[in-house]
């Protein structure tokens, strides 16, 4: 279980792939820069593996018409 304390699991990367477009709001952003999505393509983002030290900020603006789904994923050392 990587979500278990001490495990030594550590995200490598985080990948997003947005799966629609048919919304309003909803900005990707990295380091508060929006992040152009494109419905099926990836956005990688590499993460430091190690929990003591800050990650990357990133995150996603309010949603003010419709729904959003996006695929998340992350991958593990």
């Amino acid at each position: 279980n990587y979500w278990v304390p001490n495990t030594n699991k550590f995200a490598k990367d985080l990948i997003v792939i947005p799966l629609n477009d048919d919304y309003e709001g909803g900005e990707f952003t990295v380091e508060d820069k929006v992040v152009e999505q494109q419905v099926g393509c990836a956005i990688q983002l590499p993460q430091n593996g190690d929990l003591s030290k800050p990650r990357l900020p990133h995150g996603v603006g309010y949603i003010t018409k419709g729904t959003r789904y996006a695929l998340v994923m992350a991958n593990f050392e």
